[in-house]
């Protein structure tokens, strides 16, 4: 059984493209992408040893050998060309950055990229939003007091936007989700203390962001 979030990316994956995953940790979300016929093959990939051992020991058990092989790779430097679509989860909007910069001509090619990050939302965007990707969907989990944003982008080499974007996003800002509204109530209770301190321009317009959101 797979985490929320995990289950939550699974369910916006493109079906038929070959998939990486990077950062597979024991390779759960991989084999579900086989089991359940989403993905046409997988590559689990992890910068660490250890859990790559244990991902390959999990594909053995469930029998996928030939359909997900195990990579060690820093980022996407060692994933195959004839890869389709990429996942990136578990990580900060940092980390996400420098794995899509450090290969930025492969991460172009890419059908579908989904990145899920705990942190560093705002510069994840903007990044994505300068390079000329796509935001195609967002949408966010909660997994115990835990909030995951998620997005799902391509490469289009159009590099509009508009400041709210870049706090909101241009998928969220036309929907009301619930559970991004729970979390930007949480995110605005814990500023009321903070916001008559600072002086950070870019901390106050996010919570005007997010208070005119949930109106």
């Amino acid at each position: 059984m797979i985490s929320a979030r995990l289950e939550a990316i699974k369910r916006h994956v493109q079906k038929g493209l070959v998939i990486a995953d990077i950062g597979c940790d024991h390779a759960f979300l991989s084999i579900d992408l086989m089991k359940e016929g989403i993905a046409k093959k997988v590559y689990a990939c992890d910068i660490a040893k250890g859990p790559l051992s244990i991902a390959k020991d999990h594909i053995r058990c469930f029998g996928y050998e030939h359909e997900i092989q195990t990579i060690l790779s820093d980022g996407i430097e060692k994933v195959p060309n004839d890869t389709q679509g990429i996942i990136i989860a578990g990580m900060g909007g940092k980390t996400a950055i420098h794995i899509l910069e450090s290969e930025l001509e492969k991460a172009k090619s890419y059908q579908q990229i989904i990145l899920q990050v705990n942190r560093g939302y705002e510069e994840l965007r903007k990044w994505l939003f300068e390079h000329g990707f796509l935001i195609q969907e967002e949408w966010v989990v909660q997994e115990r007091k835990f909030y995951y944003l998620s997005i799902s982008a391509f490469y289009t080499g159009k590099t509009e936007y508009q400041e709210e974007d870049i706090f909101i996003g241009p998928y969220l800002k036309m929907k009301k989700d619930p559970i991004a509204i729970k979390w930007f109530c949480r995110e605005i209770k814990k500023a009321e203390k903070i916001l008559p301190l600072t002086q950070d321009e870019k901390f106050k317009k996010r919570i005007d962001y997010y208070k005119e959101y949930i109106r």
